[in-house]
């Protein structure tokens, strides 16, 4: 859905806190206010770097990124 990254990401779970506006096209309208990524040994760049840029792009309220082999998460927060 971000024409200009060729991107149609799909987090590992998303959460809405609010039912779409436009059923008709809901994957272009809906965006989730939650992106959750569970990161791989595969994905770390992807999940740390691209995922990131793309879900501020698209509008996600908070990125989190759950990373079990730092045993740590980081949760991003949108501003203004």
């Amino acid at each position: 859905l971000l024409s200009a990254l060729e991107s149609e990401r799909h987090p590992d779970i998303a959460i809405y806190k609010f039912p779409p506006l436009d059923e008709d096209d809901l994957w272009a309208t809906w965006v989730p206010d939650i992106a959750i990524e569970v990161v791989s040994p595969e994905s770390v760049h992807r999940d740390y770097v691209e995922k990131r840029e793309e879900y501020l792009l698209f509008g996600v309220r908070e990125y989190w990124i759950v990373d079990a082999a730092r045993g740590e998460m980081l949760v991003l927060k949108r501003r203004g």
